[in-house]
């Protein structure tokens, strides 16, 4: 081969990115492609560039959040907003909440492996805040912390049901669908953020427990 020609194939390859020259690290994935995440209370997320942070973390008043001992969350891919990157998730508790509160707003955060705007998060790196409102129930349980509100909240369900349902959809979310793992990334790893709301109590009294589903999208840090 012409050394003229050999000189113009190094200079291609040496314009190519980075990426391009060497393989993807295996804990390196892109975020459009997972599809559910199952995440645990008292465990931390895996860390790389930034400090590791709780895989799940309620952010309502600390006497909210210990209406509700929620110990799994599972968050399924509803799809994408603005970019392929914008991912929307759909949040479930298994086995239910209490009646007298429901999952409100959720928020799936991810380490992007190279930068906070990188497409690619580090492998079981994602961790949920999340918020809870009282529903009627919880209100008249608990009229304390019907009054008390907080951060410019209500924390019930009346007078916000129907603001939700259109601005969400009647299933609860700009995307709809159920809760889910991060699939394949095994139980324990993983990170998403969410809004949404109940799908109601079917019993009453303190011990009742029912289906609570929250809706929201992803932050990168």
């Amino acid at each position: 081969m012409p050394t003229s020609l050999l000189l113009l194939s190094f200079l291609t390859l040496a314009s190519l990115p980075a990426v391009t020259l060497a393989a993807r690290p295996k804990n390196a994935i892109l975020l459009s492609e997972v599809q559910s995440l199952t995440l645990h209370a008292n465990r931390k997320t895996t860390s790389r560039r930034v400090p590791a942070i709780p895989q799940l973390r309620c952010t309502s008043a600390p006497a909210l959040c210990r209406l509700a001992d929620v110990r799994t969350l599972r968050c399924t891919n509803q799809g994408a907003s603005y970019t392929a990157q914008d991912v929307e998730w759909a949040c479930t508790a298994p086995g239910g909440l209490p009646a007298a509160v429901r999952l409100d707003a959720t928020k799936v955060i991810c380490e992007g492996y190279e930068s906070a705007d990188d497409a690619y998060v580090l492998r079981g790196s994602c961790g949920v805040e999340y918020t809870l409102r009282l529903t009627e129930e919880g209100a008249r349980q608990y009229p304390e912390l019907a009054r008390l509100g907080g951060g410019g909240i209500d924390w019930t369900d009346r007078g916000q049901r129907n603001d939700n349902e259109r601005y969400y959809g009647r299933r609860g979310g700009l995307w709809g669908g159920d809760g889910g793992g991060f699939g394949g990334w095994g139980a324990g790893s993983g990170t998403g953020w969410t809004t949404g709301r109940s799908s109601g109590s079917s019993s009453s009294g303190s011990g009742a427990r029912h289906e609570s589903t929250g809706y929201g999208s992803t932050s990168r840090r």
